[in-house]
């Protein structure tokens, strides 16, 4: 049809350029996502000004990971979860379950042999008052 345009595939040289590699990571150091350091700052935000914190999500969101970061900064002393970190140092995690009771959790009493009772601590134990 008389003036009427056709539009031209790009030519390979007028792809858009493919976005550069990411700085290579420091040995033995981990990088976190940034939406999962937000998350992490944001738990650890709550932690300090004594809250609790429950991470809820389909498997492989990043729940585990956003607890070990938001761990070791709060075993650090840090105010932020740091963007890299030395993996090796993060703190053990385990994933809680159905099978587990406030027993598992936080402890409780437990019989001796005795015919007594002992406390035990669970997992995780209260900060001394």
């Amino acid at each position: 049809m008389a003036g009427e345009t056709v539009a031209e595939s790009p030519a390979p040289y007028d792809a858009p350029a493919a976005k550069p590699a990411p700085a290579p990571a420091l040995p033995g150091t981990a990088p976190l996502r940034e939406v999962l350091r937000a998350v992490a700052d944001e738990a650890l935000g709550s932690l300090k000004d004594g809250h609790h914190v429950l991470l809820a999500g389909a498997p492989g969101t990043g729940k585990t990971t956003v607890a070990q970061w938001v761990a070791h900064a709060w075993n650090a002393g840090a105010d932020r979860v740091p963007a890299e970190a030395v993996a090796a140092h993060f703190a053990p995690t385990t994933v809680a379950n159905s099978a587990w009771s406030p027993f598992h959790t936080v402890g409780g009493l437990v019989a001796t042999t005795k015919g007594g009772f002992k406390a035990r601590k669970g997992f995780f134990a209260l900060p001394p008052s």
